[in-house]
């Protein structure tokens, strides 16, 4: 509504999330991660201009002209589909869109658009959502025989105690129900003690006959407050054992503080690297890497 009125254009790109570390951080109130990954950025916020603050606090200001319309529908047109495959935006992105718009023009007093009414604006969605359907792409989940090729993979190709780390990691995503950032770092430059996973945060009930371990994740996706939570993963009668693979893996890491997974050179295990050892061992085992999503890799159906 406000391109409209002033004529200009806003385009705006989605960066996923595991490449966009900084604005995660900043949005946690987390400014040791934030400034760990922009060293260079200002210690001190910005002033927002006065003529800015005075132009978001009027409550009575008529922002479109009288063809606004015509000039929502050119901004459609232009901007949704004009490329020759088609819309590069959903048609249900571009309804929400739309309904902020009238959102927008409702709050301030200036009377419902009633966009439904406009029939270039419908005529375009329906062309839109033929010919962009939005099939969605079906992820395949990481499943108990999947992860036993992951790990024929990573011990025939890894150095072994990378792989007991990377096993390790695999299983305590798979059986406790985690996302890969709850366990591994998100690719920042520096290892986070106050919310990524550290040596200390692993506790067992026994040693010699040990049955569970106690997990604390500090921060995650869900938890912005990083208000924290302890989890339990018990042993399993197979050989996909969490508890096994995890002490296992620490034995051959040895105790001391620091980042829970590391590899062998020193350096912690961050979200693209496991990512990418998971990937390349799904290749090797001939499975379409692809397929499998890489967001998450908690069960019941998504992966990293």
């Amino acid at each position: 509504m406000v391109q409209a009125h002033l004529q200009v254009v806003v385009k705006a790109e989605h960066i996923p999330g595991y490449r966009n570390g900084p604005a995660d951080a900043i949005s946690r109130n987390n400014l040791s991660s934030f400034f760990a990954q922009v060293p260079g950025a200002a210690r001190t916020p910005t002033q927002v201009p006065r003529e800015a603050v005075r132009l978001l606090c009027v409550t009575r200001l008529d922002w479109l002209p009288p063809t606004w319309g015509r000039q929502l529908v050119s901004c459609l047109r232009q901007d949704w589909w004009s490329q020759p495959e088609g819309p590069t935006m959903a048609p249900g992105t571009m309804k929400s869109y739309l309904a902020a718009v009238r959102f927008m023009q409702i709050s301030r007093g200036l009377g419902d658009p009633v966009i439904g009414t406009m029939p270039r604006v419908e005529y375009i969605l329906k062309g839109a959502k033929r010919l962009k359907p939005g099939v969605k792409r079906q992820r395949l989940p990481i499943t108990p025989p999947v992860l036993r090729q992951l790990r024929e993979r990573w011990n025939a190709s890894t150095d072994k105690r990378d792989a007991k780390m990377l096993w390790a990691a695999s299983c305590l995503c798979f059986f406790g129900f985690l996302r890969s950032g709850e366990v591994v770092a998100l690719g920042v430059s520096r290892h986070d003690r106050d919310c990524h996973l550290c040596y200390e945060d692993i506790q067992v009930d026994n040693r010699s006959a040990p049955s569970m371990i106690r997990v604390r994740i500090k921060a995650s996706k869900t938890d912005p407050f990083r208000q924290g939570v302890t989890i339990v993963v018990g042993t399993t009668s197979s050989e996909l054992c969490p508890v096994t693979a995890v002490l296992s893996y620490m034995l051959a890491r040895g105790s001391g503080a620091g980042p829970l997974f590391t590899w062998r050179d020193g350096r912690f295990l961050t979200r693209e690297s496991f990512v990418a050892a998971v990937r390349r061992a799904l290749e090797e085992a001939r499975l379409v890497a692809r397929n499998y999503s890489r967001r998450q890799k908690k069960v019941p159906n998504s992966v990293p």
